[in-house]
């Protein structure tokens, strides 16, 4: 019996080479469309951002610029920045004043819910920054592990910086919008009760008598999410209710779209800018509140290789608050401000 002579093209290899085959086209359409549909491919550039913040408590004449964001210099508003490998984590909060009568601190609770945010996102990175709802879960339940307090509004923000993806939630009245070539393209909507108070996340102690005090308790999954591409030259400005109102949407656009080049902004135009907006919020007079605003502009640059032992710098540095001295500008609002139009400050003279 003579042996069959083998040969190279069976049909097992002529099936692996199919799927062969079919895996790398995939790969090749993903990465196109990652790319060309709002994305960017993988390798190639990654969302960079430099950034600015500023504020001031209700009972304070001054701005406070870049100042530790859980330090209390904004009275029971709080904020906070992380960045892990694939993603930057902002959050803000906004302790409810009216704890107070009940014997709550909402600053201490505001304060303790979002240095658990910072904590768990930098110690678990991805995980946390994909999940903002899993995130609030746990940080609420590690505050009241603490016995620590409260209520507070709360708004996230997760920017993934190589697929150029904003991952927002919200819940109560602070709130963010996107703006891009000088146009609002994107905005959170504030959550109230009936009773016009906002959202709240909420800690008691127990036998704490809910109806009693009229504080409400709402859950992070009543919070609404939402998904948006960004693109180089975004802005995005993160604020609590203090700034949304009293100043109309048009006119925070108006001061931005004036002090800020789009195509080149840099650390000066954004401390600038956040402090114009804090003092015209402050002398508007409508509603007299803590103040926080967080402004942040959307850049690329190269993927870039940090190697643990030396750290190059990258082409697009990012500006962080460590790199600014503490109270680095303080403001009056005693002070004129040249750069805002007299008929723009109209906006806030109302006959009775």
């Amino acid at each position: 019996m003579t042996n069959r002579p083998q040969t190279f093209l069976t049909r097992k290899n002529v099936v692996c080479f199919i799927i062969a085959t079919l895996m790398y086209i995939c790969v090749n359409v993903t990465e196109f469309l990652l790319y060309h549909l709002g994305g960017r491919k993988s390798g190639i550039c990654e969302l960079s951002m430099c950034y600015s913040y500023c504020g001031s408590s209700k009972h304070s004449c001054v701005a406070t610029l870049n100042s530790d964001l859980l330090s209390g210099h904004y009275g029971d508003d709080v904020g906070f920045i992380q960045e892990t490998n694939d993603a930057f984590v902002i959050g803000i909060a906004d302790g409810v004043s009216g704890n107070r009568s009940c014997g709550l601190n909402p600053f201490l609770f505001s304060q303790a819910l979002l240095r658990e945010c910072q904590l768990l996102v930098e110690y678990e990175g991805q995980r946390m920054a994909s999940n903002l709802k899993g995130l609030t879960y746990r940080a609420l339940k590690r505050v009241e592990s603490k016995s620590i307090y409260g209520s507070s509004t709360l708004c996230l923000l997760s920017l993934n910086k190589k697929a150029f993806k904003l991952d927002t939630m919200n819940l109560g009245d602070s709130g963010f919008v996107v703006i891009r070539e000088s146009t609002i393209v994107y905005k959170s909507q504030p959550q109230y009760h009936k009773s016009r108070s906002p959202y709240q996340l909420c800690t008691t102690p127990p036998n704490f008598n809910m109806n009693e005090k009229r504080l409400y308790n709402d859950k992070p999954n009543l919070s609404v999410v939402g998904s948006f591409t960004l693109e180089p030259n975004d802005l995005i400005l993160l604020a609590t209710d203090g700034l949304f109102d009293n100043l109309y949407e048009d006119f925070i656009l108006q001061i931005i779209n004036k002090h800020l080049c789009l195509d080149d902004v840099n650390q000066d135009m954004l401390n600038h800018t956040c402090q114009l907006l804090v003092q015209n919020a402050k002398n508007a007079h409508i509603k007299p509140d803590d103040i926080l605003v967080m402004l942040f502009s959307i850049r690329e640059c190269p993927n870039v290789i940090i190697n643990s032992s030396s750290t190059p710098p990258s082409p697009i540095p990012l500006s962080s608050s460590s790199s600014l001295e503490s109270n680095e500008s303080v403001t009056t609002f005693d002070e004129a401000d040249d750069d805002v139009d007299d008929h723009v400050m109209d906006l806030f003279i109302f006959n009775e």
